[in-house]
């Protein structure tokens, strides 16, 4: 079960960082592209510092379907969150080249950048939740993020032509709801 929420949330959200530094690239002239990684990392740092306030307060710790749950909880965020955060953005009226004339940029800028950080953070949730609770299994887990990965690093190329990028995006950000309602 954990193997396919992890699965399902690395091919997604990688997919979805590429997908974002690709319409960033175009939207914003490259200048802003590389803030996609950046907004990826701050996403997984704050869900770990999260994830190790809530379970010192040992909420998660419990039985098994507990934990199934709390993983269902994490996946329908992450799909909610990464759906509806691309839709917000594209009506925040940023413009990179008018930051040093309107001050009210830097809001935008942060606004988007908090906004497209929560997809990863959930992501985080996820696989701490798997590390950390089926620590037997660490190696497996780590095999199923890096498949899930290297597929969502793919799936773009392939899949682009016939999608186009947001269409692709929104199709790959609910491609998790898969665990939730199959599982």
């Amino acid at each position: 079960m954990i193997y396919i929420a992890v699965f399902l949330l690395s091919l997604s959200s990688l997919t979805f960082e590429i997908l974002l530094a690709r319409i960033f690239s175009i939207s914003q002239w490259n200048h802003l592209s590389f803030m996609v990684i950046s907004v990826a990392l701050f996403g997984f740092a704050a869900s770990g510092t999260f994830f190790n306030l809530f379970q010192k307060r040992q909420r998660f710790k419990g039985t098994t379907s507990n934990r199934t749950i709390y993983l269902k909880i994490w996946v329908i965020l992450y799909s909610l969150s990464a759906v509806s955060s691309f839709l917000i953005i594209n009506h925040i009226p940023f413009d990179y080249f008018r930051i040093p004339f309107e001050p009210v940029q830097l809001a935008y800028l942060f606004a988007i950048y908090a906004l497209l950080s929560l997809p990863f953070f959930f992501t985080g949730l996820v696989i701490m939740i798997g590390y950390a609770e089926y620590s037997e299994k660490s190696g497996r887990i780590y095999f199923t993020t890096m498949l899930g990965s290297s597929v969502g690093t793919v799936l773009p190329i392939l899949l682009l032509p016939f999608l186009g990028e947001e269409k692709l995006l929104i199709s790959v950000s609910m491609l998790p709801l898969g665990f939730v309602f199959f599982e």
